[in-house]
């Protein structure tokens, strides 16, 4: 799967979206039912829920969604430094609809497919804490990203954010929702869907971005009929 994202200067944002959302239009024929899509899939598999009271944000999206209470870290002998955390979720449509942008055309195992797509930004951090220590085991630098030297947000919290979202695991280990469910990723999706998954470090410095996911979701057998 081969999938050419849109430039950066779209969004005009701090951060890239690091996860996009490929919906067949078998799946969905419309954007709006897309978007809906989108968003009731990561409620339902992810787990998320709206919180609309804070989406309009310095990264203006146009939804969000959270997990909270999520892996608390306990290890601090400041009480004020140990904290839970958060799976956090912002989604992007509006800005591709009105750069014509929310249609792409992907080739998947030789046949090209219709697509709507809808951006989003996730990053895994802590909950109702502010400003947790840079060095948290979960969220901070170490084991993979102890030798990161940058800011600790951009460089480990969205990236560990893909993984939760994609994987439903961070730093590799599985994680449970508060409910005492796991959070399933968006991998779980294949019990219903034909999943394709894309995933690659960027190389353009300007999206503030230094890892990006994409998923293509298609009726099961869609690309045999």
């Amino acid at each position: 799967m081969v999938v050419f994202l849109p430039d950066a200067s779209v969004f005009n944002l701090p951060r890239y979206p690091n996860v996009w959302f490929y919906v067949s239009t078998d799946i969905a024929p419309a954007y709006d039912r897309a978007t809906q899509f989108v968003i009731d899939s990561m409620s339902g598999y992810l787990g998320v829920r709206a919180d609309a009271g804070h989406a309009h944000d310095i990264l203006r999206c146009d939804a969000r969604a959270t997990i909270r209470n999520l892996q608390p870290y306990r290890g601090y002998s400041n009480h004020r430094h140990n904290h839970s955390h958060a799976l956090d979720i912002r989604y992007y449509y509006k800005l591709l609809r009105a750069n014509e942008m929310e249609q792409a055309t992907l080739e998947i195992e030789g046949r090209r497919q219709e697509f709507f797509r809808v951006a989003a930004q996730v990053r895994y951090e802590a909950s109702l804490a502010h400003n947790p220590p840079d060095d948290c085991p979960v969220c901070g630098r170490a084991g993979d990203y102890a030798d990161v030297d940058g800011d600790v947000n951009r460089l480990v919290r969205d990236p560990l954010g893909l993984e939760l979202c994609l994987h439903g695991t961070v730093r590799g280990r599985p994680v449970t929702h508060p409910s005492g469910f796991p959070v399933r990723g968006v991998q779980a999706m294949a019990s219903d869907y034909d999943l394709y998954f894309g995933e690659f470090d960027t190389q353009r410095p300007e999206s503030e971005t230094p890892r990006v996911g994409c998923v293509a979701v298609l009726n099961q057998g869609e690309l045999s009929s």
